[in-house]
């Protein structure tokens, strides 16, 4: 009984849940060695001693999305319809996206010795970090104006975000310390290659409803 209660709990959160994942974590590819740099990307019966992507990219993405406008924002990546109905209009409700990619460029990995399963690895990656903190109100303006029942608002598309990209040069070693327990090493060199920044500070919105304007 207890296992069924369970069962039905786990299925009633996920059908909650708007929300995807895949990964590779545990897979023993070289992403997941590079990511995890205690994982093993080879087995000594049956690897090669060297392993490469062939400047084949190898692309994770995530995102996230919080705050009252959260059933909006579904609106859009789901169904292409921006709308801001339901919002709280003049309460400077804060709504916050993340979106961070992941993208390997070139993995090469070397199967160093069969004794303590010592693996070397050199990777170069290109990652790219996002967030935006916006307001109901940036949502529900460009659905329409009408949702506005003031005719004057102050700072309430007081927006700020950032997006920052950069290379990350890496150098990996792992070997086992015993049967049960690894050690893995990752050092990096970061490189910047972009970073753009807003900050609305001040904002107003004026309606004349006689004019339609």
């Amino acid at each position: 009984m207890k296992k069924f209660t369970l069962i039905l709990l786990l299925i009633f959160n996920a059908a909650l849940t708007r929300a995807q994942q895949l990964g590779l974590f545990n897979s023993g590819t070289l992403y997941d060695a590079f990511e995890n740099p205690s994982q093993k990307a080879f087995q000594a019966d049956s690897s090669n001693k060297f392993a490469f992507n062939f400047f084949i990219p190898t692309v994770s993405f995530n995102t996230s999305f919080r705050g009252p406008a959260e059933n909006n924002f579904s609106a859009l990546v789901y169904k292409g319809i921006i709308t801001g109905n339901e919002l709280a209009i003049g309460e400077n409700g804060r709504n916050t996206l993340t979106a961070n990619s992941n993208n390997y460029i070139l993995m090469f990995r070397i199967f160093k010795s069969v004794q303590y399963n010592q693996e070397l690895g050199f990777s170069w990656q290109i990652r790219n970090e996002g967030k935006v903190n916006a307001t109901n109100e940036t949502f529900a303006i460009l659905h329409n104006y009408l949702l506005f029942d003031q005719d004057v608002y102050s700072n309430i598309f007081n927006n700020s975000g950032y997006n920052q990209s950069y290379n990350q040069y890496s150098f990996n070693y792992r070997e086992d310390y015993n049967r049960r327990l690894s050690l893995g090493v990752k050092l990096s060199l970061l490189s910047g290659i972009t970073y753009n920044s807003l900050n609305v500070e001040q904002s107003s919105l004026f309606i004349n409803r006689e004019t339609d304007e």
